[in-house]
């Protein structure tokens, strides 16, 4: 979604992007709060679905905005036909983990197209360890 279509850039009349054939709003909506809004559901293997909105606000003075706002339901849907397992869930535990790298298929262990710090440090070396899973391991 987009408050306004994206701008045409052109240097010696030809696109100034090679992403400029990519970049398409759907839908142009004027009254939309922020510039441009990303919107998908995703029903996931457990049944919950996550809806997420993520908003994105241009301001020429200083840092750009971006609103993440992400809606978890337990709907029982499992897959793409829609199927249903009507289940209650206990104890589930919602984890966002940001990286700084794209991915390590990018790397050193790709496509060799970033260098190969990108597939180290705090890039990948970030997860949580549940404590009943390290009692699990343990015996």
């Amino acid at each position: 979604y987009g408050k306004f279509d994206h701008p045409e850039v052109f240097v010696n009349g030809v696109p100034g992007s090679q992403t400029e054939h990519r970049d398409i709003d759907v839908v142009v909506d004027e009254t939309l709060p922020t510039d441009r809004m990303l919107y998908n559901v995703v029903n996931t293997s457990m049944g919950i679905t996550m809806t997420r909105k993520i908003y994105a606000i241009t301001q020429s003075y200083h840092s750009n905005y971006f609103i993440y706002d992400f809606e978890f339901k337990n709907t029982g849907i499992y897959d793409i036909n829609g199927n249903v397992s009507a289940q209650d869930l206990e104890d589930v535990i919602f984890f966002f983990q940001y990286r700084w790298a794209v991915c390590k298929y990018m790397g050193a262990y790709g496509l060799y197209y970033a260098p190969q710090d990108a597939t180290w440090g705090v890039n990948t070396v970030n997860e949580v360890l549940h404590p009943v899973k390290c009692l699990i391991q343990r015996i």
